[in-house]
């Protein structure tokens, strides 16, 4: 409860633990990896080695602390100009603010217990945060492939700090999209299949931001 407390204090919206071993829980991702369907974004093949097996990056990992930081910065559905800035790219550059605020968390479970060991980071790190964050009971998977947390949607950064020491973990949220699918008619590329699966090379986001060719 101390290390909920903290993260409140800190501005995270929530903080649940679970383990750091996910197992299945990857197999999408690695059937994307394995026929070669990521494109310009080399850096998942790197990575899943890493997700597969946490103690590569913390040995004697035990814990995953999972937060989330709320980055809906406006009540507006729709913004005006005519050329439209991403919500989460308003303002400091998330990957900052949350390293401050994610070792100011781990520094915490280290003072509580000297002994532990923490390795922190967000999506620039080789860490399955979605999947830790479904794992852990922020939310549940929405058909968009998005962490959907109840009554605040999935407009949020997900942190994660991996610890040596062992936290009882949190059970995942069962809720589901029901029969709701405005996120697949809405797609503009048809991205988002019937299944509730992510087509990335058709995302918008992947050739904005992936993808570095014209």
């Amino acid at each position: 409860d101390t290390v909920r407390r903290f993260a409140a204090d800190l501005g995270f919206e929530d903080c649940r633990f679970t383990s750091p071993v996910l197992g299945d829980a990857l197999s999408e991702y690695r059937d994307l990896v394995q026929t070669d369907h990521i494109g310009a974004m080399a850096y998942l093949r790197r990575h899943l080695h890493l997700k597969e097996n946490p103690s590569l990056l913390l040995p004697e990992v035990r814990s995953a602390v999972v937060v989330i930081k709320n980055y809906k910065n406006t009540t507006q559905k729709q913004l005006p100009q005519s050329r439209k800035i991403a919500r989460y790219a308003v303002g400091q550059d998330y990957h900052l603010v949350m390293s401050q605020k994610l070792d100011a968390l781990a520094g915490h479970i280290r003072h509580l217990d000297p002994t532990v060991q923490t390795y922190c980071g967000v999506d620039s790190r080789p860490l399955a945060e979605r999947s830790l964050a479904l794992k852990a009971g922020i939310g549940f998977r929405g058909r968009n492939t998005m962490v959907i947390k109840p009554k605040l949607g999935s407009y949020f950064f997900i942190g994660i700090v991996l610890t040596t020491a062992a936290i009882p973990e949190d059970k995942p949220k069962p809720f589901t999209c029901g029969t709701c699918r405005k996120c697949i008619d809405a797609c503009p590329t048809a991205a988002i299949s019937e299944l509730g699966t992510l087509d990335p090379l058709r995302c918008i986001s992947y050739q904005t931001i992936e993808q570095k060719a014209a």
